[in-house]
C-alpha cells in the first residue's frame, strides 16, 4: 500500500532506499494514523504497515530522520530504524559509525549504505555538541583506527 510513485525516482536529491522501523502499533486506529501521515510525506514512493510485528517498511526518496520525526510528531506514536538499504539486488555495502567527543559516551550515529557503484548515503543524528569550539565531521578513506587518525587514510573529497 502506499502512494503512487517510481521505487527509483529522487527527491531534491536524496537516492530511494527502503527503511524498516519497529514502530509502537496498539491497534487498528493505529495503523490509520501511520497510514495517514505517510500518504502526506512527499517522497514515499510505497509503504508496509504490519500490525502483528509492529513493523514498518518505508521505500523512497526521503531520510529515515524524517518518517521517524513524522510518525512521531503526527501520531504520537514511537517508531525506532532499524534498518536501511536500497532496492538493489546487490549487497553494495553499508556501516555505522558511533560519535563521541572524549569520554562524553555516544553522542550520535551516522549510517553508511552504499547505493550504487558512485553513491553513499550518509546520514545521522548528532546530539549535544559543544557550543564554544567548532566542531567538524571528516570522512577517511579507511577505517584503520590502530593508530588514531592517523591511520585512517586520507580525507575522502568527491574526487577521491
Amino acid at each position: 500500500m502506499g502512494p503512487d510513485g517510481d521505487n527509483n525516482s529522487t527527491t531534491d536529491g536524496i537516492v530511494a532506499t527502503k527503511m524498516e522501523f519497529a514502530v509502537e502499533l496498539r491497534s487498528p486506529c493505529c495503523v490509520s494514523r501511520v497510514e495517514k501521515a505517510l500518504q502526506e510525506l512527499k517522497g514515499v514512493s510505497h509503504f508496509n504497515i504490519d500490525l502483528s510485528t509492529q513493523r514498518l517498511i518505508v521505500e523512497g526518496s526521503v531520510v529515515a530522520d524524517t518518517v521517524q520525526s513524522l510518525i512521531e510528531t503526527k501520531t504520537g506514536i514511537a517508531a525506532v530504524l532499524l534498518g536501511q538499504g536500497t532496492n538493489s539486488q546487490k549487497n553494495l555495502g553499508a556501516g555505522v559509525a558511533a560519535i563521541s567527543i572524549g569520554n562524553s559516551g555516544v553522542q550520535g550515529m551516522l549510517r553508511f549504505i552504499q547505493t550504487d557503484s558512485t553513491s553513499c548515503i550518509i546520514e545521522g543524528t548528532i546530539d549535544k555538541l559543544p557550543t564554544d569550539d567548532p566542531v567538524y565531521l571528516t570522512v577517511h578513506q579507511t577505517g584503520d583506527v590502530t593508530s588514531g587518525c592517523n591511520s585512517c587514510g586520507s580525507l575522502f573529497t568527491s574526487s577521491s
